[in-house]
């Protein structure tokens, strides 16, 4: 660790602490996190009732289904208490380059990990109640199919299915290369 600091005229203008790596982005033994995020309010029985009422009549009004209109503002105080209950009491995931963890919101308690090399496929299972939301379960299991975990309600979840097997692509790419430098040896 170096900290490089620039001086002029006697005054110290930036320091910066800075860890050097070999290549970019590569951590050797540091969980290093990718992204986080937080279930919408679909992981839940409510927000699925809620999602399923505002999609209970296709009938388009002005390009608004009329089952939002009708019931979105009888709705919204429900949702919006949802919402700041499941940030609160709720929990997380976190993607990092080493597996996916699900952590309670508050306190950061550790629920569940699956390392990436265990994953052999990212599913994703849409509810009824969550398509309103546009949001679906992410189902992360091994090679003989099993399930390891569930994300419950992700929000777009075909963007985070993606960031998972990236990571694990570059996870299991990085372990054979790490394993044939140490064959070297």
């Amino acid at each position: 660790m170096r900290l490089p600091v620039c001086l002029f005229a006697g005054e110290v203008i930036v320091a910066v602490v800075t860890q050097s790596q070999p290549i970019a982005g590569v951590s050797a033994g540091l969980d290093r996190i990718i992204e986080i995020i937080y279930p919408s309010v679909a992981a839940t029985w409510p927000g699925r009732i809620i999602g399923k009422i505002c999609d209970s009549l296709p009938v388009r009004v002005a390009g608004v289904k009329l089952s939002c209109i009708l019931f979105g503002l009888p709705l919204a105080p429900a949702g919006a208490a949802l919402y700041l209950l499941t940030k609160v009491t709720g929990d997380r995931y976190l993607l990092t380059n080493r597996g996916v963890e699900i952590r309670k919101s508050i306190g950061g308690r550790l629920i569940r990990r699956v390392d990436l090399s265990q994953i052999a496929a990212v599913t994703i299972r849409v509810v009824p109640g969550q398509a309103f939301h546009k949001a679906g379960d992410i189902e992360l299991r091994d090679a003989k199919g099993a399930l390891l975990a569930t994300l419950a309600g992700v929000s777009r979840p075909e963007r985070f299915q993606s960031a998972v097997m990236e990571a694990r692509h570059a996870r299991v790419h990085n372990d054979a290369a790490l394993a044939q430098i140490q064959a070297r040896k």
